[in-house]
């Protein structure tokens, strides 16, 4: 989910999916500074109690600002999983997700071609 507001009637369209990727454009800082933003992006408290509504069981946030480097992405996805007590997978260029079946046909979701596998929060 991306390019929109955190919104709780969506939680029922990916109530219980194994893995939710879901924008993460602000902080909560950001987001108490420029509060406009938040009709159009989400941030961090927002995606936290979406998915913990939504009764996910993985969260990786994708579309977040480019300006932030792969260490303020950690540090985001550390905050994200402590807020929402979810585990929280830190994307990296490089990985492609299996997706499952989608209709009868297999699904792969790719951020690039390189081999690491994501790496997961804590570990």
């Amino acid at each position: 989910m991306t390019d929109l507001a955190t919104d709780p009637d969506l939680g029922d369209r990916v109530r219980g999916v194994d893995l939710l990727l879901h924008e993460l454009w602000l902080t909560n800082e950001e987001a108490e500074r420029d509060p406009e933003k938040l009709a159009i992006h989400s941030h961090l408290a927002g995606v936290a109690e979406f998915a913990r509504a939504a009764g996910v069981r993985r969260l990786m946030p994708i579309h977040h600002h480019p300006s932030r480097s792969p260490r303020d992405l950690r540090r985001l996805c550390a905050q994200l999983q402590a807020a929402s007590g979810i585990e929280v997978v830190v994307p990296e260029e490089g990985p492609c997700l299996h997706a499952g079946w989608v209709r009868g046909r297999s699904s792969s979701w790719c951020i690039d071609t390189a081999p690491p596998p994501p790496i997961m929060v804590g570990t």
